[in-house]
Formats: structure tokens, sequence, C-alpha cells
């Protein structure tokens, strides 16, 4: 084989060491694809090639992410392209002149997350090569958090990002080489503002993910560190050095513009002995802990004056490992946790230290039960002794200060946690990962306080919390969109109770242990262990029974939820009973809920949860929607006027059931006379036969006061039905969060006249036509159609 060399342009290979391939056509050889910063195409076999232009970081219009590093070409259709780039995922129809970015794909990379305190909160983070973002841990819309409700507060590669603590619409980003800026989404100015050197021989070094901090004893003071600290108390338009270089300062490794000949990179990545984290007391004002890339972790108690290095004492730790978080307790000033990651010399190995006394104890919290080196670690506000750690290989959590820690398995995958932030108010923990986005575990209070012993509990009630009401408005945009976009989840709407169950009965949520269970319970049967040798059925799951009661221990609302061993979780979205459904070919069971009714009226309500013979309770709060200035009367007069359109549909369906009950009567009787000997020749039971006819014919013109015969076909207009004037009624009464309107009351008014007919004809059937046709079926010897009472509306 011969080669030969038919280009030798220099930007064909801009970064060789990131990217360079490449891509031959598979149906044409001189069509060479150069897969690199840009792609860029040949059709003379290499000898020239062109920019295609729709792939651009910074030009105007319909353009995709540079940086490429994956490239398929349809061998049966080389039109059809799919490339990916630090940006994602684009397909092309069109060999590159146009391409779809692909949407629905949540694979963010995020090194940072913080958030607010709005209502709802919004999530901060930056992003590997996408810029920084803002975007809401809920919505009140009628669909899930889409890209759309997401905010780019400022482009590059995105790094730790943070609100300002007195308005939530600015706040601090960085992109690389310490490019730290303000942002103002009122304005839709960005103000750059890294500090400028202290000296005219001053070479700052920062950090490709530079340490960020908000002061939170003063809104206007932020910290960020380069070798140094730097502190402003101006929102970032002046700094002072508050601290000597705090790193090792070590010229071995600050030789990244010493390459041999070859280009280095000037991305800012390849910057080191510089600061990456740093982390001041919430509790105790002046006190800052920092750790560097490079080991070293300091503490200052005098707002920087002093500074005092303590990572000398942190056993076990390699020398030089990262330091890429350090939290400080929210319990006692003098704690910190700390996480060293030295992965990238290999060491997988996770290293998480407690600190103690200002760093003159440190206690190593490493345990079997990890994988994966550590990236993250928080302490809960509230329980000293719950601690989070995210490592490269998922979440896990500990219920005893780190002795012992377990996986967080609930929705959350096997993924790189970078960071975690706590919504002290929600009891929210957000996770960010680098390559799976951002999660969001909703009120995680049920872990505090949590010991083995609970586990032995049948039945035990963690936590409880509010529920919220709110008007879910309509969406931001297209409503429509199939599988074209990725849509998160709200936290679910109503309030959450979270327990725990134990028992053998009880399916177990991990797949492989409850399939061991599921085997031993079958060998237990066939060998009698249990001592009952008669043959077993199969049960029923277990399920929990869920009562809420009102301050007068009035039962408002009932309904039963599957339950497995350990946590479990249920929402109420905060509605009373609702009235069973319309009678129709699948027949209701006597133990299935009834549907949801209305909104229940902010107050408070016993929650009652029963397993078997065990039974838990507590309190929670339905409170009032903020944006709405309504009272509480008004609220309770919206319910009350609900519940009593509820109490006509509950007659509604109570008719439709008896005239249900009677057809299936009369159906039967029908058969028993087709089926009598004397049926063709007896004029009394043809006479008899008949009547049910004619029954049956008053039946249906009956049931069609309420609604459409079920076996009606096609779309037929239903508006005068009572069935369509109560949902209209009903539409009218909950679309107002309070009291009706009049024109609310009005639509009442028909649906209850409209009933009213109905139930008189509904009545007159069954005291005049039914009852004498009874008497007739009873005299011919034929025993069915039991008597009936009236119908009517509950008082």
């Amino acid at each position: 084989m011969k080669w030969t060399r038919v280009n030798e342009a220099h930007n064909i290979m801009d970064r060789p060491f990131y990217y360079t391939e490449i891509i031959a056509d598979p149906q044409n050889p001189d069509r060479v694809y150069n897969m690199a910063t840009r792609l860029r195409v040949s059709i003379d076999g290499g000898r020239n090639f062109e920019h295609i232009a729709a792939i651009d970081c910074c030009a105007a219009g319909n353009t995709i992410h540079i940086d490429n590093h994956a490239f398929w070409i349809n061998p049966a259709d080389p039109r059809h392209l799919i490339i990916g780039n630090d940006g994602g995922i684009a397909i092309s129809r069109d060999r590159g002149d146009t391409w779809r970015f692909v949407r629905n794909l949540p694979l963010a990379q995020f090194y940072h997350v913080a958030v607010d305190d709005s209502d709802p909160y919004h999530v901060y983070g930056g992003l590997q090569d996408n810029g920084s973002f803002r975007g809401p841990a809920e919505i009140r819309e009628q669909s899930g958090i889409r890209n759309l409700h997401w905010q780019e507060v400022g482009f590059g590669d995105g790094f730790d990002t943070r609100p300002d603590p007195e308005n939530d619409r600015a706040g601090y980003g960085q992109s690389q080489g310490g490019f730290l800026y303000r942002y103002d989404l009122d304005t839709g100015l960005q103000q750059i503002i890294r500090p400028a050197p202290h000296g005219e021989d001053v070479d700052l070094r920062f950090n490709w993910n530079a340490g960020l901090a908000q002061d939170p004893f003063d809104p206007a003071t932020i910290y960020y560190g380069s070798q140094y600290v730097h502190k402003s108390t101006d929102r970032g338009r002046s700094w002072t050095v508050i601290s000597p270089d705090l790193t090792s300062n070590d010229p071995e490794m600050q030789t990244f513009r010493t390459s041999g000949g070859l280009t280095y990179d000037v991305t800012a990545a390849e910057n080191y002995t510089s600061i990456v984290a740093i982390a001041p007391s919430t509790l105790q004002r002046d006190v800052l802990w920092v750790g560097s890339d490079d080991g070293r972790v300091h503490v200052t108690q005098d707002g920087g004056t002093s500074w005092t290095r303590i990572d000398e004492r942190a056993r076990g730790v390699p020398d030089g490992a990262w330091v890429p978080m350090i939290a400080p307790s929210p319990h006692d000033a003098g704690t910190a946790f700390v996480v060293f990651d030295d992965h990238r010399r290999s060491d997988m190995n996770p290293y998480v230290y407690r600190v103690t006394d200002f760093g003159r104890r440190w206690e190593s919290l490493v345990t079997d039960e990890l994988e994966g080196y550590a990236l993250s670690v928080l302490q809960d506000h509230q329980d000293a002794d719950l601690l989070f750690l995210g490592t490269e290989f998922g979440l896990f959590f500990s219920t005893n200060g780190g002795g012992e820690w377990t996986r967080f398995k609930a929705g959350v995958p096997t993924v790189s946690v970078m960071d975690m932030a706590i919504q002290a108010r929600e009891n929210d923990l957000v996770l960010g990962t680098h390559g799976r986005s951002i999660y969001v575990i909703d009120d995680y209070s049920a872990l505090r306080n949590l010991g083995a012993e609970d586990f032995e509990a049948r039945l035990k009630l963690l936590s409880v919390s509010d529920g919220q009401r709110y008007a879910a408005g309509f969406r931001a945009s297209t409503r429509f969109t199939g599988a074209g976009e990725f849509r998160g989840a709200n936290e679910p709407y109503g309030a959450m109770f979270t327990f725990l169950a134990s028992g053998d009965d009880l399916p177990h949520p991990d797949e492989d242990r409850e399939r061991d269970r599921l085997i031993g319970k079958r060998k237990a049967e066939s060998s009698g262990e249990d001592g009952d040798d008669s043959v077993k059925t199969p049960s029923k799951p277990p399920r929990i029974t869920v009562r809420i009661s009102d301050t007068d221990g009035k039962a408002i609302r009932t309904f039963k939820r599957p339950v497995h061993q350990g946590i479990n979780r249920v929402t109420w979205g905060m509605q009373a009973d609702g009235v069973r459904p319309q009678p129709g070919p699948n027949r209701r069971s006597a133990d299935d809920d009834l549907p949801p009714g209305p909104q229940v009226p902010p107050g408070m309500y016993t929650i009652t949860l029963t397993l078997g013979e065990e039974e838990v309770s507590a309190t929670a709060r339905v409170l009032p929607d903020p944006r709405l200035d309504i009272s509480q009367e008004q609220y309770e007069a919206g319910f009350a006027a609900q519940q009593e359109l509820m109490k006509l549909n509950e007659a509604s369906v109570t008719a439709l059931e008896r005239i249900d009950h009677a057809r299936s009567d009369v159906t039967t009787v029908g058969a028993l006379i087709g089926k009598h000997p004397d049926a063709a020749e007896d004029e009394g039971l043809k006479d008899l036969k008949k009547q049910a006819g004619e029954i049956g014919k008053k039946l249906d013109e009956l049931e069609k006061r309420f609604r459409n015969l079920p076996k009606t076909r096609g779309v037929v207009y239903s508006g005068d039905k009572v069935g369509s004037r109560i949902g209209m009624a009903m539409y009218f009464a909950a679309s107002a969060a309070g009291a009706p309107s009049p024109t609310a009351e009005a639509y009442a008014g028909i649906a209850r006249r409209t009933l009213d007919e109905a139930l008189s004809a509904v009545n007159e059937f069954l005291e005049e036509d039914l009852a004498a046709f009874r008497e007739a079926v009873s005299a011919a010897g034929i025993g069915l159609l039991t008597p009936t009472d009236p119908v009517s509306v509950k008082q």
C-alpha cells in the first residue's frame, strides 16, 4: 500500500489532542469529511476542504454547535448524516446544508448547581461548553418543564452560576479563563467583572472551573479564586486580594505554555495550581474554607487577615489531589466536609472527610459501601447526622454522620454527581450531574433522624409536606410536540406523605430481592411450611389505605395505593371524594376507589394511613394560592357549591344504576319466558314478553334523559342530557377558586331543574310501570325484579 500526501493545510488538525477524524463517503471516495472544531468537506479526495457553514459557534442564523467528536454517514443514503458534538446531536438529510438539533435528550454536563428562594425556586448551573442557565424547579403550567423555560445567562463553558440574593433576575456566571460576569435578565446587560492583576508582575491563574462564592451575610459581597482569594463588596465592580497564594505554586505544574514545539491549548483548560473551592460559613461571619486543584485546604476565621493550612492533617490523601468541594457545616462554624478527587492520576478511590475545630481534626468518612471517586458533599441543615455524597457513580446518603452509606436509587441513575444544593424551605436536594442534566429530589426530610430500628416497624410515617394550591396556567408554547422535546416532571401536585412499611408479605422494590422473595414464598406454600395444606390462590398485592379528614373529624377522601417494603411516598391531590362512575360495560368493584372530586379549601387536615391492623396519623396544611386575592370564606363557598353539584351527580348516577339494574332484570325475565315450555302457546306469557320489550324501550328513553346510550354510534349531540348539564355546571364552578359567579350559579340551576325532571320521570316509571310489570311477572310465577326505593338528591 502506498500513501500520498494530498493536503498540508494547517487548519485540518487544529486541536488533534481533542478531536480530528477523516471520514469518507461510503459511496463516493472523493467526498471526504474532516471532523474537528468545525466540519469541512472535500469533493476532490481531500485536496481542498470547504467549511460547512451550518456548524458554527458564533455565526448568526440556524447553526449548530462546533467541537465535533462523532460522525455517521448512512451507507444507503450518504445525504443522511448524524453528528455528535459538544452541543449534543444533530441530524441532516441534505449533506449538512441544514440540521435538525435533537432536543429530547437530557444529557447536559453540569459543573455546579445553585438555587434561590423564589416561589417556585430557580435552579442555576453551568454546562460544559454550553453556557450558564437559570430554570425553574417547578412550573405552574399545564405541561412539564421544557427547554424554553430555561434562560441562558451567559455563554462559553459554564461553571458556577449564582443568583443575587436580593434580585433573582440578576446574578453571576463565569466561563473559561476566569471570565466572571454579572448578568441582568431585565436589561440584558452582562458586565465582565473578572479581577485584574494587583501588580505589574502578577499573572493570575484562574482554573478552568474557578471557585466562586456568595457571602451569606452581605448580599453585595462575593469571593472569587485564582491562586488568591479575591473579595468584592460592590458586586464585582472592584476587588481586594485577601489571601496569599493558597496553592503549592509548583512551577512544574505551570508549564502548559511550554510544549516542545506542539501547539499548546489556549482554552484555559490547562491552568493549574489554582483555587477551585471557596466556601464561607453560614454561621460565623469571616470564616472561609478554600480548596485548590493541587490538594491545599486553608481556612480563615478573620475574613482573610490570617490563613491556616489544614490539609496536612488529612491522613491517606494522595499529595496534590484536587479539592472539588468543601461544605461548611450548617450546625457548627468550626466543622466542614471536604472531598478530594485524584482520578486524573488513575486513583478512583473516594476521599471524604469531616473536619472539626477549624481543621485541627480530620476524620475519614469512607466506608466499603461507597463506589466511585467523591466529587461533592453536603450536610442537612436540620439533622446533623444526615449527609449526602456525590460520586462518579451516583448519590449516596448517610443517616449516622458518615458511619454507613446507602446508595440512593430512587430515580437517580449511575452518573457523575458533580455538585449538589439544598433548597432549605422546600427540603429539596438538587443534583448537578455531568452527563444526565439536573435531578431534584423533592422533600427528602423523611431521611432525617432515620435509624435502623425504624425499618423494623410495620408502618411508620416519616414526613408530611404541606400541599400548595395553584392554578396551572396554559403552556408557554406549542402544546403538541410528540416526542420531539424532553419535558422535566413537576413536583407532584398536592400534599406528600412519606412512610416506611415492612413485612415479608410486601413486595420489595429491588428486582433481585423481590424475585428471591417470591421464590421463597412459593417454596413455603408448596411444602406446607405455613401449616396449611390447602391449595393457595393468588392474593391481591397489599395496598395501604389513605384517609383524609377535616378539622371536624369527617372523612372527606379515602383511597388506596400500592405499598412495598422500605420507604414509600403517596401524594394527595388536595381533593375530596368524587362520585362513583356511571354504570358501563366494566363493572365497578366495591373495593375500587372513588375518583377525586373538587379541591378542598385551605386549612388543616388529618392524614391517616392504615396497613392491616396498623394505623398512623399526622396533619398537613393545604395552602392558598399566593397569587390570588381570595378569602377563606370564598374558598369555602366555592367548595360548598361544588359539593352541592356532586350531590346532583350522585343522584344522576344512582338513577342510571336503577335503570341499568332494571334493564338487566327485564332482559333476564325475557330470557326466562323464552325458555318456558309453554312460551309458544301461553297467551299470558306472550303478553308478558311483549310487556318486557315495551319496558326495555321505556328504559332506553329514560336513560337518554341522562346520557346518550352507550350503544350509540358516532359523535352525537349530548348538551341537553342531565350528565352534560351537571358537567357544564361543574366546569363553571371549578374554574373559579372562590365563590361561584352568578353565571356559574345559573348553570347550576339549569342542571338542577334538568335533573329534577329526569328523576321525576324515573321515579314515576319505577313506581308505576315497573311495579305493574313486577306484579305481572310474580303472578306468572317468574320471581325477579326486587322492589327499589325512589331516587332523590341527598340533602
